[in-house]
């Protein structure tokens, strides 16, 4: 068997459509091996089958043990992890790991705080570049350079942005009660 690499890119909120997508692919013959650098997933060729793969957001590696050994309980298989998100799979298809709102809510919190956190760094990465392009106070031969710096700041400011109100807002309806879709 061999290995196959795909490069496929989710964003924060994108989690479900993340799941199906895994699901597809091992009903396709193509099990989760590991997933690297944002977007890269490496499979390795298995029998076609349905299964359920569900990620969920636990940065704390103190506890790791505790947390997956709780997963692995309840049938759940830990397949990889990466910057927080881990990954996990049931051979049941149709497995959710959180049946109720509030966990699912406490989820997507946990992913709040990291953006919270980032956030503050962001908008100031954004006021240093921006002053920098105002003022013009650069070297010559710099300016593209500083142009192309200048966009990809304001890139990452929104995309940080736009995940912080998507998750909030589905945090938000799952606290209300009101299950999300992806």
């Amino acid at each position: 068997m061999s290995d196959r690499k795909m490069f496929r890119l989710f964003f924060a909120w994108q989690d479900e459509a993340e799941e199906r997508w895994l699901e597809g692919m091992r009903a396709k013959g193509f099990e989760l091996i590991d997933v690297s650098f944002p977007g890269i997933y490496r499979f390795r060729e298995a029998e076609a089958r349905k299964v359920s793969y569900r990620l969920d957001y636990f940065p704390d590696k103190d506890r790791d043990e505790e947390y997956r050994a709780i997963f692995g309980d309840a049938g759940w298989r830990s397949v990889c992890a990466y910057n927080g998100w881990q990954y996990f799979t049931h051979p049941e298809a149709g497995r959710e790991i959180y049946t109720d709102c509030p966990s699912k809510a406490a989820k997507y919190r946990r992913v709040l705080r990291l953006l919270t956190a980032v956030l503050p760094s962001q908008i100031m990465g954004l006021l240093v570049v921006s002053r920098a392009v105002r003022d013009g106070d650069i070297r010559p031969g710099l300016s593209v350079a500083l142009a192309v710096l200048f966009v990809l700041v304001v890139a990452s400011f929104i995309m940080v942005a736009v995940s912080f109100f998507k998750i909030w807002r589905r945090a938000s309806e799952l606290e209300a009660g009101r299950p999300t879709g992806a």
